[in-house]
């Protein structure tokens, strides 16, 4: 079932989510982003629709909120700035996971049993110019597949 806060946050959701996941790969190139997102109790806030998580943060807010909760020690004075002309990689990798999960109405732990950001980053070259329902049923075949 679609989240309402998610649905009327959807924009949001989508760039927040693209933004965390592509800070945590520039900062410490760390793939496990989604793993620490599950154990932080964030992506179930998120699957809850805590406007809070969905909108209210920047994605940068939203990766260090993260860390602290999965008690990882950081030097933010380490951490460089995202200053990002052009979507990579890892940003779509994040707002297409968004979209799905807005989609399929899956919860994060749910769908991280069937893809993961390498599976993600496998479809980047053939589907990051393609719709995001194209996407959606690209990541489903996997699903069920899986299922």
């Amino acid at each position: 079932m679609v989240n309402e806060n998610i649905t009327i946050y959807l924009d949001d959701a989508l760039r927040n989510m693209g933004d965390m996941v592509e800070y945590a790969y520039e900062n410490n190139k760390q793939q496990d982003i989604f793993r620490m997102f599950l154990e932080s109790g964030y992506a179930k806030r998120w699957d809850d629709g805590d406007p809070r998580i969905i909108a209210g943060m920047s994605g940068t807010e939203l990766y260090y909120a993260i860390l602290r909760a999965c008690h990882v020690n950081y030097n933010q004075d380490n951490m460089r700035a995202l200053i990002r002309y052009d979507a990579g990689e890892p940003y779509w990798c994040g707002y297409i996971l968004a979209y799905y999960h807005w989609q399929s109405g899956r919860t994060f732990e749910a769908i991280f049993k069937d893809i993961d950001y390498d599976y993600l980053s496998r479809l980047y070259p053939a589907f990051h110019t393609a719709s995001e329902e194209r996407c959606v049923d690209e990541i489903q075949k996997i699903a069920i597949k899986k299922s």
